[in-house]
C-alpha cells in the first residue's frame, strides 16, 4: 500500500472497476471470470463496459485449468482470478496462459491482503491487484488497485460522498465485533446491539437476512457505490496497520482452529495446510447446509464470513454444479487479529454444538 501506483477506493468493488476502465478495452471485450464469485465482481465489470464469461472453479477452490482454456476466445482480453480466503492460486500456469493467450491478468486479492506465494505478495504478479482493505484491516469501508504492468495509464478519480449509512453501519460493526468477545465489554456490546436491532426493527444480522435469489438489491446499495473513493475517515487507519502482527496473529488462530476440529467428521477443513506466506482472512469449511450454520453461529454471537451464497444473476448455476455446491456449503470461521486462543475454542465448542445438533436433526 506504500507504492506510487496504488489507488484508493471506497471498496474492491469500485477499484476493480477503476481497474477495468484505466486498461482502455476496445468495444466488445470479453473478460473471464471464476464460476464461484459474490457477484459485485461480475457487476464491476459489466459496468465498466466489458461482457463476462465464466470459467470452472473446483470443490477445493482451484481453478479448472482445461475448462479454462477452452474459454479463452478471439474476444477475451482479460482474466480475473480471485485468491480465496487468502489462499493463492497456481500462479505460474496462469501467467503463462496470460503471456500465451495476451490477456491482462487481474488478481482479486479482496480476501489476500498481506498473502504471499513463493516469498512476492499477491497482487503483484498480475497487471493489476485488486485489494478490500476493510475485509483484513479494521476500517469502515475501503478498497484498492495495485498497477504492476508499464503502460496502464492513472485510473480514473473517483467520486467523494458522505453516507450516514455508512456510519450507521460502522457502528453495528464495531457492536457485532464486541459482541463476540467473552469479556464484560462484550456483554455490554451485546446488550447495546441487542437495543440498536430493536430500535432499527431488525433482528437478524446481514448475512441471515440473504434469503432470496433476487439480489439485484445487493448490487445497488448506495453506499457500494461501484465510483465511490474511499471515506475521508478511513485513510488516517491505513497506514497505522502493523501487517506482520496481523498476520502472525491470523495464522496462530488458523492453527489452532485446525488442531482443534481436525478430528470432526462433520467439519472439512477447505484448507487443512497453511503454508508461511498465507494470510487467511478466515478458517473455510465445508458444512452440510451452511445457511442453518450461519443462523446458529450469530445465535450464539459468532459471525463467520459468508462468501459467494448467491452467484450472480448472468451465470447459469445449473452450468457449474462445483460452484452451486461451494455456494450452499463453504463458510469461513473467524480468526481476525482481534481474537485469540479463547475464542478459538469457543468457535470450536460452539461449532461442534451446531453439527451435534444438526446430526440429530438430519
Amino acid at each position: 500500500m506504500g507504492s506510487k501506483k496504488f489507488y484508493l477506493y471506497a471498496s474492491g468493488r469500485a477499484a476493480l472497476y477503476h481497474g477495468i476502465q484505466s486498461l482502455d478495452l476496445p468495444v466488445g471485450s470479453h473478460v473471464l471470470l471464476p464460476s464461484f464469485h459474490c457477484g459485485v465482481e461480475v457487476e464491476a465489470v459489466i459496468r465498466a463496459g466489458c461482457h463476462v464469461e465464466f470459467y470452472n472453479i473446483k470443490r477445493d477452490l482451484s481453478i479448472d485449468m482445461p475448462d479454462l482454456l477452452k474459454r479463452v476466445n478471439k474476444q477475451t482480453k482479460a482474466l480475473v482470478v480471485i485468491h480465496y480466503f487468502g489462499f493463492p492460486q497456481p500462479m505460474e500456469e496462469i501467467i503463462q496462459l496470460c503471456n500465451e493467450k495476451g490477456l491482462y491478468l487481474i488478481e482479486d486479492c479482496a480476501h489476500a491482503l498481506y498473502s504471499g506465494y513463493n516469498n512476492k505478495s499477491l497482487g503483484t504478479f498480475g497487471s493489476l491487484g485488486i485489494f478490500s482493505l476493510r475485509k483484513t484491516i479494521p476500517l469502515p469501508n475501503g478498497g484498492g488497485i495495485l498497477i504492476n504492468k508499464k503502460g496502464i495509464p492513472v485510473p480514473g478519480a473517483a467520486k467523494k460522498y458522505t453516507d450516514m449509512a455508512l456510519v450507521k453501519s460502522t457502528a453495528r460493526s464495531i457492536l457485532e465485533f464486541g459482541s463476540t468477545r467473552n469479556t464484560m465489554k462484550g456483554k455490554l456490546a451485546k446488550y447495546a446491539l441487542s437495543k440498536y436491532r430493536s430500535m432499527t426493527g431488525s433482528d437478524l444480522t446481514e448475512a441471515e437476512n440473504l434469503k432470496t435469489e433476487d439480489m439485484h438489491w445487493y448490487y445497488n446499495v448506495p453506499r457500494y457505490d461501484y465510483q465511490h473513493d474511499i471515506w475521508f475517515l478511513s485513510r488516517p487507519f491505513i497506514k497505522s496497520q502493523y501487517y506482520e502482527d496481523i498476520v502472525r496473529k491470523r495464522q496462530m488462530n488458523y492453527r489452532i482452529l485446525k488442531g482443534l476440529i481436525h478430528e470432526s467428521k462433520t467439519l472439512k477443513p477447505v484448507f487443512p495446510y497453511l503454508s508461511n506466506g498465507v494470510c487467511p482472512l478466515c478458517f473455510p469449511i465445508i458444512v452440510d447446509q451452511s445457511d442453518h450454520f450461519v443462523r446458529d453461529l450469530n445465535r450464539k454471537g459468532i459471525l463467520p464470513f459468508v462468501f459467494g451464497r448467491f452467484c450472480h444473476p448472468l451465470m447459469n448455476k445449473a452450468n457449474y454444479p462445483d460452484a452451486y455446491f461451494l455456494s450452499k456449503s463453504i463458510l469461513g470461521l473467524p480468526v481476525h487479529q482481534q481474537l485469540g486462543r479463547e475464542e478459538m475454542y469457543i468457535i470450536d465448542e460452539a461449532i461442534n454444538e451446531i453439527s451435534r445438533k444438526n446430526g440429530k436433526t438430519n
